[in-house]
């Protein structure tokens, strides 16, 4: 299964809300994956550059699709619109920040934290598990605290 998603097919920026913002593509057959993405890609186009991640991976969550983890691949460039959403996020995620990062965003340690799966960062699979309160973490050059809820940057 994969889901391709482009914050809103096309919605006017004042009307995106958090969890409400679509543009979120399905497909299960490998043949139909070229056509999804660009069906995905033609419709989202233009508007804020913040990002629906967690939108898009509880779409994904809710699929009949029998798999017990979801790859979000991000842009750790974007702004994302709906970190609020995090708490119903119950599936293990695995988080792939594409490009070369020195500080991933909070919220991605925090849905990697928070449902037991692993960031993908430069080349390197990095769980978060044993952290523990008033523990630290250093990713690439900088330092992340968590107070047993949220990871935040030093």
């Amino acid at each position: 299964h994969y889901t391709f998603f482009n914050d809103g097919d096309n919605l006017e920026d004042r009307k995106k809300k958090s969890g409400k913002t679509g543009g979120i593509h399905h497909g299960q057959a490998l043949r139909d994956l070229p056509a999804t993405l660009l069906e995905a890609m033609r419709r989202g186009n233009g508007g804020d550059i913040i990002e629906n991640d967690f939108e898009a991976v509880l779409s994904v969550q809710n699929q009949p699709t029998g798999a017990d983890a979801i790859l979000l691949i991000v842009d750790n460039f974007s702004d994302v619109r709906d970190e609020d959403l995090i708490d119903q996020i119950t599936m293990k995620t695995y988080v792939l920040i594409a490009g070369e990062v020195v500080a991933p965003r909070e919220c991605y340690l925090n849905l990697v934290k928070s449902t037991g799966g692993a960031l993908l960062l430069n080349g390197k699979r990095i769980s978060l598990e044993n952290v523990q309160k008033g523990g630290r973490v250093t990713l690439e050059n900088t330092t992340y605290a968590f107070d047993g809820q949220e990871f935040k940057i030093l």
